[in-house]
């Protein structure tokens, strides 16, 4: 008796936790078909880092990944992440003076491919407008502060400016490979990373993650410097098909 009355008192639980079981498993799956629609994007945050000891400065680059149904939608994120990083750089402004890092610009990638320029908005003055309040609205004395950097021709000068500095810095880590790839030195150590020539190894890989496609059109991509390199290293400097071929490419630009 006393046991069919303790399996009486536990069948409501059994029935509620197996209801609770199933909602759960049909949460998960209706969030999988959610993701299932999105579209994964990147945005390429554009930073102007500034020498702590001089005048000097250069752009990085930061990546956020972030998911939308279409490009229209990822961009008003990307603009919208962009917007609340400026408010942030204004505000530790107000409180520590000079800033070594702050951002300037955004790029939105899809597949690694930059789209910024190929989506367009028949509002999109608009929507910029209705981002920027909102995202100041709870500080907008700070506004006018930023002004100049959320316009768009602002915006869009940095991510061309940001386009020229990675061209220059892959010009000079090619022309440093071409001065060491026959050093005996590095045949020895190679890219080793207690050796000097790691710098360069990272720099390239640093480079390539930022603007990885930049070279496209020319018929190779950032990543073939690093290729480049240790190519040379298993061949100790001397020229192979591969080295000869994308010379060729990488001198066209």
């Amino acid at each position: 008796m006393k046991k069919l009355l303790l399996i009486l008192l536990c069948l409501p639980m059994l029935f509620s936790c197996g209801e609770f079981d199933k909602k759960n498993e049909i949460s998960s799956k209706n969030d999988e078909r959610i993701k299932k629609r999105e579209n994964t994007y990147q945005v390429l945050k554009i930073i102007k880092d500034k020498s702590a000891f001089n005048d000097s400065y250069k752009f990085i680059g930061k990546i956020e990944d972030i998911a939308a149904k279409e490009d229209s939608l990822a961009y008003a994120k990307g603009f919208k992440s962009f917007c609340i990083n400026v408010r942030v750089n204004e505000m530790m402004r107000e409180k520590v003076g000079n800033l070594y890092s702050e951002i300037k610009s955004f790029k939105l990638l899809k597949n690694n491919i930059d789209i910024t320029n190929d989506i367009e908005f028949s509002n999109k003055k608009d929507v910029h407008d209705k981002i920027i309040n909102y995202v100041f609205q709870s500080v907008p004395e700070l506004l006018n502060k930023t002004k100049t950097t959320l316009k768009i021709e602002s915006i869009n000068r940095n991510r061309v400016f940001f386009n020229e500095e990675n061209v220059k810095q892959f010009k000079t880590l090619y022309k440093e490979l071409l001065v060491f790839k026959d050093s005996p030195d590095f045949h020895s150590i190679g890219f080793s990373t207690d050796g000097i020539y790691y710098q360069w190894l990272k720099a390239t890989k640093e480079l390539s993650s930022i603007s990885g496609l930049l070279f496209i059109e020319y018929g190779f991509v950032t990543g073939d410097l690093t290729m480049l390199g240790l190519s040379y290293l298993d061949s100790k400097g001397d020229e192979t098909e591969y080295t000869t071929e994308l010379n060729k490419s990488i001198k066209s630009f």
